[in-house]
């Protein structure tokens, strides 16, 4: 039975945001709170948490935990029926836990705090993705939950237009990303873009919302009606595969060998987060070092991009072009992909090749100088 019914659609398209119910079951949804539970207690002691920004933890490989995986398959319906294709690439992005401000450790809703902005850069042209998050606990107006501006995704080139210096800020960034200023939100308030709470009434939906859209997540409001209620939920982004460029590719089976997270693009302008932890930021005790074998099955290996799809492969040996009949993405004449942050463990290696070197030409200026001065004491010793 399709999860996607036609309202879902109408909502995309006029407001950018929608709720699609049951992609998980109660049960699992349980299930795999309880094994996110688990990771934490089994790896920072009493007291400490994961690193997070907002309740997204993007860090410690924690998409590629069983439960993150095992969620991203169940939503793989919902985006095959959004695209219309079977043959989809999914990001590995963040896990959001967040826990309730009544416990101490994080703060109420305030008017003044706000982290509003848009995941897609100017460098693209209308739709490219739709982002989501899967919650495995209820979440009321009052609680934890996703807020945007209203329809914000039909303004989002026009706000290029109208803001030069933001445009060539974006194209000129690293990442497909702009966190709204108070000016920036006043110019969507005032086209009719409202903000807005969005409730998750049942466990296991998706909120799926354009990446055009303006966005964020507000925290708990004193006095909710479910004191004590954590975040819990799975971000999710899946596009045709048939998208991908080769560099995307490439960096897609990066991150899939080495447990890495990425952003939410899944098939073009993929970028991984790099592995360093912030100063300060609790290690985990049982770093993750080999994928579950939920993540060895085929259709999780297609999604990460490592198994490529049999009708996709077979087009490219004939050299026929991707679905001609799949909605293709568009990008303006100066976009640029954004770059790679550099990985941790390539760092370390670049150092130690650094070092090396100097140690070379160090020696070899040494031994042209004592070969060309027989009478150095250097000579008389041996070297």
């Amino acid at each position: 039975m399709a999860l996607l019914k036609p309202r879902h659609r109408d909502d995309l398209r006029r407001q950018g945001y929608t709720v699609v119910k049951g992609v998980l079951t109660e049960e699992e949804c349980t299930q795999y709170i309880q094994e996110y539970r688990d990771w934490i207690k089994d790896n920072f002691d009493e007291g400490l948490f994961p690193h997070c920004s907002n309740s997204l933890i993007q860090r410690y490989s924690i998409g590629h935990l069983s439960p993150s995986w095992s969620v991203r398959l169940k939503a793989q319906p919902v985006f095959a029926e959004l695209w219309e294709t079977q043959e989809l690439l999914s990001s590995t992005d963040a896990v959001v836990i967040g826990r309730p401000p009544e416990e101490g450790e994080e703060a109420f809703h305030t008017l003044d705090k706000s982290w509003l902005h848009n995941d897609q850069g100017a460098g693209r042209i209308g739709l490219h993705a739709y982002q989501g998050a899967v919650y495995l606990e209820t979440a009321n107006m009052d609680d934890w939950v996703f807020e945007c501006m209203d329809g914000s995704h039909k303004l989002l080139e026009k706000f290029y237009e109208e803001h030069p210096e933001e445009r060539e800020a974006s194209i000129n960034s690293d990442k497909d990303h702009l966190r709204l200023e108070e000016k920036h939100v006043k110019w969507f308030r005032e086209r009719g873009c409202l903000r807005r709470r969005v409730a998750v009434p049942a466990r296991g939906s998706i909120v799926l919302w354009d990446s055009r859209l303006v966005h964020n997540n507000v925290r708990p409001i004193r006095g909710r009606s479910n004191p004590g209620r954590w975040r819990w939920a799975v971000m999710v982004c899946m596009t045709p595969a048939c998208w991908a460029d080769k560099d995307s590719l490439r960096l897609k089976r990066k991150a899939y060998r080495e447990l890495r997270m990425t952003t939410h693009w899944p098939s073009n302008g993929v970028r991984l987060f790099p592995n360093a932890l912030p100063e300060g930021a609790p290690r985990a005790k049982h770093p993750l070092k080999k994928l579950p074998e939920v993540a060895k099955t085929l259709e999780a290996l297609q999604l990460a991009g490592v198994m490529p799809y049999k009708k996709l492969q077979k087009k490219s040996e004939a050299g026929a072009g991707s679905n001609n009949n799949l909605y293709t993405p568009k990008f303006s004449p100066d976009y640029k992909p954004p770059k790679q942050p550099p990985s941790s463990n390539n760092c370390g290696w670049i150092v130690v090749a650094v070092v090396s070197t100097i140690v070379c030409v160090v020696s070899i200026f040494a031994f042209v100088y004592i070969y060309n001065n027989p009478q150095s004491k250097y000579f008389r010793m041996g070297f």
